[in-house]
């Protein structure tokens, strides 16, 4: 992923701009460091989230591949099922037929042949009557139990078919529920991949911007450093010992303004002296209020820790120009 990166131009028109707590170049590094850490770990979330969204796709395209060839076996068994239903159906029309032709032969042969061989015998007036009325009575009664056993066996065919009916009937329905339940399923996961994988390339790109930000902010610090010079980044321990943190780079560019770093700096027209070039006068009051009545305005501590007092003292007074209100370098850091 690209890196952004200040042009030195920039970075030294940007160290001179107001603005709030400047980082040391050491802390700018630490925060490019921190940011590529967390630039690395979000890229390497957007990996793992883009490998579930892949197979989470595949899953769904098997998913919809498992679907059509349900869909086409359920249509098949949906064939069956209306095969079956005609059997069904023809079988049921064969049963009412036997059934009924053999009520009729019955009727029939009992209206032909008697109610029975005695009564035929009764009836008839020879011997050879008889004889022939009992052949007709046996073929009616043939007749008659091979209708009901062809019912019958129609019966129990249908029974099956029945039977094969409502086992085609629960597959197919089986078949629609397991495909409709693994497509959503598919569905779902493929969703929640998308999701997890937009949300992890949003911190990818809040990261990078967080980055690049920590890159220019390091070469800004690294651009001031070298602006002000060695002799100013000598005394950097002793600003950070004595000024709050989000004042300390603004002291070192006020130092730098007043003096370059060098502690026996003496402006020839003022007489003001030391570091931060203090007149004799406000010397004699701030610097036994910072702890050191009896030192020199050149030495380094002291002078240090009385510029540390008197911009205390402006921001609790509510100096009208501000923290660095009672310094003309005021200006390089407004």
């Amino acid at each position: 992923m690209k890196r952004l990166a200040a042009s030195v131009a920039l970075v030294l028109i940007a160290a001179l701009l107001p603005g709030a707590a400047l980082a040391s170049v050491e802390e700018a590094q630490q925060a490019v460091e921190a940011a590529e850490a967390d630039l690395a770990a979000s890229e390497q979330l957007l990996a793992v989230a883009e490998l579930d969204l892949n197979g989470a796709q595949m899953r769904v395209a098997t998913a919809i591949t498992s679907y059509r060839s349900v869909t086409l076996e359920a249509e098949r068994a949906a064939f069956d099922v209306a095969e079956i239903i005609q059997l069904v159906t023809d079988a049921e029309a064969d049963v009412a037929k036997h059934r009924f032709e053999t009520r009729q032969r019955t009727v029939a042969a009992y209206m032909d042949g008697g109610s029975s061989a005695w009564d035929l015998f009764f009836v008839a007036g020879t011997f050879e009557e008889y004889s022939a009325g009992r052949a007709v009575l046996d073929r009616a009664a043939g007749a008659s139990q091979r209708a009901s056993h062809r019912a019958a066996t129609d019966a129990e065919e249908l029974a099956d078919l029945r039977a094969q009916l409502d086992e085609a009937l629960a597959r197919v329905e089986q078949l629609r529920w397991d495909s409709d339940r693994a497509l959503a399923e598919a569905s779902l996961a493929l969703d929640a991949a998308a999701l997890i994988t937009r949300s992890a390339g949003g911190r990818v790109v809040a990261a990078d911007g967080a980055y690049e930000e920590a890159v220019v902010e390091l070469e800004e610090a690294i651009a001031r450093r070298n602006a002000r010079g060695a002799n100013v980044e000598n005394w950097r321990s002793l600003v950070e010992e004595h000024f709050p943190p989000e004042l300390v780079e603004q002291a070192l560019d006020v130092m730098y303004c007043e003096s370059r770093g060098n502690p026996s700096a003496v402006n020839p027209s003022s007489e003001a002296t030391g570091l931060f070039q203090f007149m004799e006068g406000t010397w004699n009051w701030v610097s036994p209020a910072a702890g050191y009545p009896q030192a020199d305005r050149t030495d380094p501590a002291a002078n240090i820790a009385s510029a540390a007092y008197l911009v205390d003292y402006s921001l609790r007074t509510d100096h009208r120009w501000g923290a660095w209100g009672r310094w003309s370098c005021r200006r390089v850091v407004e």
